[in-house]
């Protein structure tokens, strides 16, 4: 299995973008932007590589990018769906 690993500190939410279940962060490094997809129901989040005309999927996590937990980094389950 690969992890992706982002680190936290390095993005900022944009609101104006984002919605309910639905957030956009920008990193800072790099400048590129995450969309952050909350499936309530599985209380899993799926991440996305926001390009000009699609969204790619990195893979999925059980956490969020921005939470209050004391880790500077987000660990992803490259490439893979929870469900």
């Amino acid at each position: 299995m690969s992890i992706l690993h982002l680190v936290k500190s390095e993005f900022d939410h944009i609101p104006e973008r984002s919605t309910y279940n639905h957030n956009y962060y920008l990193n800072k490094v790099d400048d590129y932007i995450i969309l952050e997809d909350c499936d309530e129901l599985s209380n899993t989040y799926e991440f996305y590589l926001v390009e000009p005309h699609m969204e790619v999927l990195l893979g999925s996590s059980l956490y969020q990018l921005h939470d209050d937990s004391i880790t500077t980094t987000l660990s992803i389950d490259f490439k893979k769906q929870y469900t």
